[in-house]
């Protein structure tokens, strides 16, 4: 695919004529030093800010798929979220791999299909292909805005169909992780980690949120501590998310903060290491060696690693896996700790909260802006079907 460019072109000169390179074209604005030439160079440089590299001030009569995709996620990149954009990215160099060359003009519904089908048999579920579907659609509903895509071409691809049930698999839905397991793992993590699994489930946080929180990003003057991620899954839609700190999670949060700077991250895997490091000294079995405390010695005053500042999802989530793992090892069969993922536990926050508080408080503690999200998170629908048949009695008695 070709490279996004992030600088503008520069104004050139052939001969008389003020002149830019784009695209691997030579593009005239007029005669040079003349009013003209400049003002049609800032008229160019809006454009290329706007749709990159295909910012031809004359008229094309169609546009390659390649110049549409790099203005497009040029584009993108700037608007959506780093999942979306990486979903973006997934979709349209998979449409290059087979239409790479194309003119825009020439991409029709059988296109669209092929590249559908090409989806499906990279092994994707149903929903995922459907989705890279709708934003290759996306891209060229872009197109019509800054004049790549003729309404025609755009309009035919969304008479493309959905992937049926009988094409692709479904990928089985999200389950909560009671909290006996959690509770069960909790003692083979390290102390660092525990704390950001019982924040997150007393908070019902994403995992992001917990990882990428800093000291001064929260508010400790009222009761409810509150906590407004700077960055978090649907900023780019404009949602707002708030979360509040109880007196459960303020303690945690308590010893984590304390002689830390502003800002500095709450949870940081330098700490963790340590923890680790203290771990195995208390669990050390030999005693210390005169030159193994003097090379510690050494080694705290001249540290060469170099840890991440905050948490990533990943990370975090691996730590769990090890921990689990390294328990496993440990345990008998009969008391063996099932895998688990971060994100679980908000899943279980929010499915007890339905049950117990209902669901518009889970929906606002969660952060999510409609009650039909909060009802595919979580089993809602089951929990009042069945305090429902609890509450029945038969009319015909």
């Amino acid at each position: 695919m070709p490279k996004l460019n992030v600088r503008p072109p520069k104004l050139g000169r052939d001969g008389k004529y003020a002149v830019v390179y784009s695209g691997g074209k030579k593009i005239r604005l007029g005669l040079a030093g003349t009013e003209d030439a400049q003002k049609n160079y800032l008229r160019f440089i809006a454009e290329w800010a706007a749709i990159g590299d295909a910012a031809d001030p004359h008229k094309k009569k169609s546009y390659l798929i390649d110049e549409l995709a790099v203005s497009f996620l040029k584009w993108a990149k700037g608007v959506y979220g780093k999942s979306d954009y990486g979903n973006y990215r997934t979709a349209i160099n998979m449409t290059l791999e087979i239409y790479s060359g194309t003119l825009v003009k020439d991409f029709g519904s059988r296109a669209l299909c092929i590249v559908r089908d090409s989806f499906v048999a990279k092994g994707y579920s149903r929903k995922y292909c459907n989705k890279l579907v709708g934003f290759v659609r996306a891209m060229f509903v872009w197109g019509i805005e800054y004049e790549f895509v003729t309404q025609e071409v755009a309009g035919a691809l969304k008479l493309v169909k959905s992937v049926h049930r009988k094409q692709a698999h479904d990928n089985p839905s999200r389950e909560d992780v009671p909290d006996e397991v959690v509770k069960a793992t909790l003692p083979y993590l390290l102390p660092t980690h525990a704390d950001m699994v019982i924040l997150q489930r007393l908070a019902t946080m994403r995992p992001s949120e917990v990882c990428r929180m800093k000291v001064r990003e929260i508010d400790r003057t009222g009761k409810a501590w509150k906590y407004e991620p700077p960055v978090h899954k649907n900023k780019w839609r404009g949602h707002k998310r708030i979360i509040f700190f109880g007196q459960p999670e303020q303690e945690i949060l308590e010893r984590r903060m304390a002689g830390k700077e502003p800002g500095q991250y709450v949870f940081t895997p330098a700490e963790a290491m340590r923890e680790h490091w203290e771990r195995l000294a208390a669990n050390r079995k030999t005693p210390v060696q005169a030159s193994q405390q003097a090379r510690k010695e050494k080694c705290d005053k001249n540290q060469k690693r170099k840890f991440r500042d905050y948490y990533t999802s990943d990370v975090y989530g691996n730590a769990i896996e090890s921990a689990i793992k390294s328990a496993n090892k440990r345990l008998p069969i009969d008391k063996q700790i099932p895998h688990w993922y971060p994100y679980q536990i908000r899943h279980t926050a929010i499915t007890q909260m339905t049950k117990t508080a209902g669901l518009d408080e889970a929906r606002a503690v969660a952060g999510q802006k409609s009650l039909d999200v909060t009802m595919g998170y979580n089993h809602a629908d089951e929990a009042i079907s069945k305090r429902a048949a609890m509450k029945r009695q038969n009319p015909f008695e």
